[in-house]
């Protein structure tokens, strides 16, 4: 798309991905924020916290008091290093002075049988 005639026929169907990407990247394809105009929003896609039942936890407030007295003991899972869970997770670790563990996959699908298992107790 970046190197594409700018002739009104390519079109770009972006994520959050993109915006998150010139910041790991020393260098970057595009920047997001200059290179493409937007068109449309197509959806929105609210970022959640699900948590496997063996967790003693029935808010945000509690699964952050949780983190900070067992710095490490807890594990959390993203659909990846860099998607938009991980540096979520990262802003809110560093906000509450909490530590938890990242455990990135390589996608989405194995997350939540894992979350449900308790392989991994929660996810972004």
């Amino acid at each position: 798309m970046a190197k594409a005639p700018a002739d009104g026929y390519t079109l770009l169907l972006g994520e959050s991905g993109m915006l998150i990407a010139p910041h790991l990247q020393a260098k970057a394809l595009l920047d997001p924020l200059k290179a493409p105009a937007p068109v449309a929003s197509a959806f929105v896609a609210p970022l959640m916290v699900v948590a496997n039942s063996s967790v003693p936890a029935a808010n945000p407030q509690q699964l952050v008091e949780l983190l900070k007295k067992n710095p490490g003991k807890y594990s959390y899972a993203t659909s990846g290093v860099g998607t938009v869970h991980h540096p979520g997770m990262e802003m809110l670790k560093a906000r509450t002075g909490s530590f938890v563990v990242h455990v990135p996959y390589r996608g989405a699908a194995q997350i939540m049988p894992d979350v449900m298992s308790g392989r991994c107790r929660w996810a972004w």
